[in-house]
């Protein structure tokens, strides 16, 4: 179900650099220490959001594509991940471009941050993809394929919707001041696209079956997680009849 390596002190040593960094990066975001300048925590300088937020998941696709033609076996399993990631970044790359509605800039510097980040995620997860021995015939009554699917498919609808009606909030508003989001899970937690995308990244993961695929997992949960809190803190501080009960990414939970 999840190919592991054998165990070695390499690979307890990779383990702790990703739970370290992980917790690291959660810290940092959630304190404000330091939070990726985009969004409600742009910078004033900087380069256009449609323009920065293309790159940053554009890149990533070809990032992945670069590992193609080094598969040894290039299966249709293999073909279905490289859909499933490349759908994905597509995605967001069209939700940037016809979508979503930005204020303000986007710092430089979170461009190049991100742009790494994501374009590593793609590069590894492409190697990993290469290497793993994945059967030739696909079964599609396979458990694992289902729930990966599944998972996949539920992200990146319930992400989509909400992010319609964030482009809806903000079609309606007289000015580019920020208001509080309503409607489906909006109603329960503030970041409900971060929960999707995290579904989302659950689904590759299960797909993947390799370890790595559920550190990226486990490193995207610390990064929104992060980031959903401190949003939380940013709404607490802007409006003072915000709902006290509302959570910041899983409802009714956290």
């Amino acid at each position: 179900m999840i190919y592991l390596p054998e165990p070695s002190l390499i690979f307890y040593i990779q383990v702790l650099f990703y739970l370290s960094f992980g917790i690291i990066v959660f810290y940092l975001e959630s304190t404000g220490k330091f939070n990726l300048p985009y969004s409600k925590f742009a910078s004033s300088e900087g380069i256009s959001p449609r323009i920065g937020m293309f790159i940053i998941y554009f890149i990533p696709i070809l990032g992945y594509a670069s590992t193609v033609p080094n598969w040894k076996l290039q299966s249709s399993y293999q073909i279905i991940l490289l859909l499933i990631f490349t759908f994905h970044f597509a995605k967001r790359c069209l939700e940037v471009l016809f979508l979503h509605q930005f204020s303000g800039k986007i710092g430089i510097i979170g461009v190049i941050v991100i742009t790494l980040a994501y374009t590593n995620i793609g590069l590894l997860l492409g190697s990993n993809h290469a290497k793993m021995i994945y059967p030739e015939i696909i079964s599609f009554l396979d458990p694992m394929l289902m729930l990966g699917m599944l998972l996949f498919s539920i992200g990146q609808i319930g992400n989509f919707y909400h992010h319609l009606i964030l482009k809806k909030l903000r079609s309606t508003q007289q000015s580019n001041e920020y208001t509080i989001p309503k409607g489906a899970l909006f109603d329960k937690v503030i970041c409900p696209h971060y929960f999707f995308e995290l579904v989302s990244w659950l689904g590759i993961a299960v797909l993947s079956h390799h370890w790595e695929s559920y550190v990226i997992f486990f490193l995207m949960t610390c990064y929104l997680f992060g980031r959903s809190t401190r949003t939380l803190s940013w709404y607490h501080s802007k409006f003072k009849d915000f709902p006290t009960d509302k959570k910041r990414i899983i409802p009714y939970i956290y």
